[in-house]
């Protein structure tokens, strides 16, 4: 699993994706605190635990060192410095280009926060619909 922080309109966007699966997940944390990246780690894990996926190792920049002690039994990946972790800078590049081509359509010259987290997240939902149907594609195919 791959995560990182970014901004979307002044919004901070926790964003993780798996590797394997491409499944993108999304939280809007207060802070970039270490109490709330521990938070949200968590619930992530919770998450893919639920649904019989081991977290084994989680990619990320080194943003992320502060919360290596309290991330066992997962190992962390923390890439160079002045470096990202590809995959999900990737994710984070396509999750924009969806919600810039989103916010293009709407009438509205000013977005408020809450509509920016809605927008991240409908985007997200449907990146996520776009694979899962692709998925199903090519199993039925073989």
């Amino acid at each position: 699993m791959c995560v990182e922080f970014h901004y979307v309109n002044g919004v901070a966007v926790f964003h993780s994706i798996a590797q394997r699966l491409d499944y993108r997940m999304v939280a809007f944390p207060l802070s970039r605190s270490k109490t709330s990246i521990v938070n949200e780690m968590k619930q992530i894990y919770k998450i893919y635990n639920t649904h019989s996926f081991r977290v084994i190792e989680v990619h990320a920049d080194e943003e992320f060192e502060k919360v290596e002690t309290h991330l066992r039994p997962m190992r962390l990946c923390i890439c160079g410095v002045d470096e990202h972790v590809p995959e999900v800078e990737r994710s984070v590049q396509t999750q924009k280009n969806e919600n810039r081509a989103v916010c293009f359509a709407m009438p509205y010259k000013c977005i408020p926060r809450l509509m920016v987290r809605e927008l991240v997240k409908q985007g997200n939902e449907f990146l996520n619909e776009i694979l899962s149907t692709t998925f199903l594609m090519l199993i039925t195919m073989t």
